[in-house]
């Protein structure tokens, strides 16, 4: 699902969660599980919570490709529950950053950047994945955000691994539980970082236990091949643990 961005002041921004308007309906089997859960206050009271937060967006280096300009920055965060059957994206915003009138520097936002979600007792915990672009075209920039209701549509690998261990989201391998690692990724099979009409500079993805309090900035950092765009996102993360107003 994809809405439309509305702008708030100096950001363009376009969310999807929850409260988002014409959600998909849920399986019955997830719907029963849940019913089944909020009939048990053992299973209420061991799910978590996880806030995350957009700080800011630091710009090392910035670069626009042929016309030599400033860079548009674009990226694509992404909230998930995962478990047993798999990662299931819980919200979603497109984050479109002015660019500091002079690199480097770094891009505040003016207002609140917030991602909230929620799990339950068959979860394992959270995943938050971002995306980074220069935006141009934009095509490639609204099929990388439309591609995170679907996570299956990606595999990824740490940058410093091989790609044959190339795995779904919530199975990558070697990564520290609140800590960001850049990934390489393919999208529908196709490496991510041959987009042509918005300039791919990178990954991040970070994962954090259910049932463990966590608190900490995280940075996540997206470095473009040529070397040209070298960006890094500042988080604050909070994990919270007990009841659950779902």
């Amino acid at each position: 699902m994809f809405l439309e961005p509305h702008t708030k002041g100096d950001l363009c921004v376009g969310h999807s969660g929850p409260r988002a308007h014409l959600a998909p309906p849920l399986a019955p089997a997830i719907l029963e599980r849940r019913r089944a859960e909020d009939r048990d206050p053992a299973a209420l009271n061991s799910g978590s919570s996880i806030v995350v937060r957009f700080e800011a967006l630091e710009i090392a280096r910035g670069h626009d490709g042929l016309l030599r300009g400033k860079p548009e920055p674009v990226v694509a965060l992404g909230v998930y529950t995962y478990g047993e059957d798999g990662a299931a994206l819980a919200t979603r915003q497109l984050i479109r950053v002015r660019c500091p009138p002079r690199l480097p520097g770094a891009f505040v936002p003016s207002h609140t950047i917030r991602l909230h979600a929620t799990s339950r007792v068959a979860d394992e915990g959270f995943l938050v994945f971002a995306i980074a672009l220069e935006e141009d075209a934009g095509s490639d920039v609204t099929r990388s955000f439309g591609a995170l209701e679907r996570p299956e549509r990606f595999t990824a690998w740490r940058e410093e691994d091989s790609p044959a261990l190339a795995t779904s989201l919530q199975h990558v391998a070697g990564l520290r539980p609140g800590v960001a690692s850049p990934v390489r990724l393919l999208l529908d099979d196709q490496p991510a970082d041959a987009m042509r009409a918005d300039e791919w500079v990178g990954a991040s993805l970070a994962r954090f236990s259910r049932g463990v309090r966590h608190a900490s900035h995280v940075r996540m950092s997206f470095l473009s091949g040529d070397k040209y765009n070298d960006w890094t996102a500042r988080l604050r993360v909070l994990v919270r643990t007990g009841r659950l107003d779902d």
